[in-house]
């Protein structure tokens, strides 16, 4: 598997390992998949400049690996005409 490949396949790893675990901060993300933190950090920031999760500063501490980490809801995924149709109750 080239790097290319590797990176895709930790990306969807963390992507579903985040969908189903929702709220968990960086740390506690690199610690239950047993990933070095920054890797996870950087892998996330990935993640969230693709528009697929948040990562949210908690108000009581700034530390970076403690934010929290939340998936995008899914509808907000879809392209607009199909999210029109499906709150107009529209469909084919």
């Amino acid at each position: 598997m080239g790097a290319e490949e590797e990176e895709r396949k930790e990306q969807e790893i963390l992507y579903e390992f985040v969908n189903v675990n929702k709220g968990l901060s960086i740390y506690e993300i690199a610690k239950s998949l047993r990933w070095d933190v920054i890797e996870t950090y950087n892998i996330l920031k990935g993640l969230e400049k693709e528009g697929l999760i948040h990562i949210k500063a908690s108000e009581k501490d700034e530390d970076e690996l403690n934010k929290r980490v939340y998936p995008v809801e899914w509808i907000k995924l879809l392209p607009e005409d199909v999210k029109k149709a499906l709150t107009s109750g529209k469909t084919r």
